[in-house]
């Protein structure tokens, strides 16, 4: 989209109305996006930007189920503790602002378990002007899944300190990662009633701005 100050101003307008429509609970990602993008080229606010929308729904067994859209923005990237890492690579779809006439959009669904970790991120994080995208992401995988035992905190700030970009692109990330499966809740003795607890999902933003010339 741009780094200047129209960019920006075209982002906030995105942004404010995206919230609208995601305040509509029963509406699933694809269309949500695919209601954004039918206003922005009514609207003429812009022919050309990315978007990932996704939603996490946590389960009564501590795990979660994430659904998400993508408009040409880089896949959600699921690191499991025994499985390793795996780029979402469903509901991907073209970027917005380029037509209201283009196929339906489509959806990802996916199980997270409990221990995994979720990564959003903007591509500027991949990208090498000499490299194949599809390695860059597979070293970002490696790293992802080697990083995955140490605090969130640290697990993002040090993908951000191994990324070899060299495009002068914005880099952030968003990373949530689930507590590992509780022990089982000890048997309801009679008379007493049980309730079953699971701790809240980690959350870490982290973002770094670089420019090089």
């Amino acid at each position: 989209m741009g780094h200047d100050l129209d960019a920006a101003t075209v982002m906030g307008q995105l942004r404010s109305m995206f919230r609208g429509i995601a305040m509509d609970d029963s509406m699933e990602p694809a269309r949500a996006v695919e209601r954004l993008d039918e206003l922005a080229v009514a609207l003429g606010i812009t022919d050309f930007a990315s978007l990932l929308y996704a939603r996490l729904r946590r389960r009564p067994d501590g795990g979660a189920t994430l659904t998400w859209s993508s408009a040409g923005h880089p896949a959600p990237l699921l690191v499991h503790p025994a499985h390793g890492p795996r780029s979402l690579l469903e509901g991907a779809g073209m970027v917005l602002g380029v037509t209201s006439r283009g196929p339906a959009r489509s959806q990802g669904r996916a199980t997270v378990e409990p221990g995994s970790t979720l990564l959003f991120y903007t591509d500027g994080l991949v990208e090498q002007r000499c490299r194949d995208l599809d390695e860059t992401t597979s070293r970002l995988e490696a790293a992802a899944s080697e990083l995955l035992d140490t605090p969130l905190a640290t697990f993002c700030d040090e993908l951000l300190a191994r990324s070899e970009s060299d495009t002068s692109d914005d880099i952030a990330l968003l990373a949530v990662r689930l507590p590992a499966a509780l022990p089982a809740d000890p048997p309801v003795q009679p008379g007493r009633s049980g309730q079953t607890q699971h701790r809240p999902p980690e959350v870490v933003g982290s973002g770094a701005v670089r420019s090089r010339s």
